[in-house]
């Protein structure tokens, strides 16, 4: 059996498996933070939450899109 697995590809599988798999509960934790400042009127902090979300968000949809490319 380990003859027709490759070792680095299954890998490669896993990590980024874990990685899609723990971008649910970032997006959950991210916005729940941002409705935990609002919430608690910490109003100096609510743009910069705002912000490092929506960067990360950019940051995964543009990973998204360039990974896609070399399958392609």
């Amino acid at each position: 059996m380990s003859t027709y697995i490759n070792k680095r590809m299954f890998a490669l599988a896993v990590l980024f498996s874990l990685l899609a798999g723990l971008e649910m509960p970032f997006n959950t934790f991210s916005y729940s933070f941002v409705f935990y400042l609002i919430q608690n009127k910490r109003i100096s902090l609510i743009v910069p939450a705002i912000l490092l979300v929506g960067e990360c968000q950019e940051v995964c949809v543009n990973n998204k899109k360039t990974s896609s490319y070399h399958f392609v």
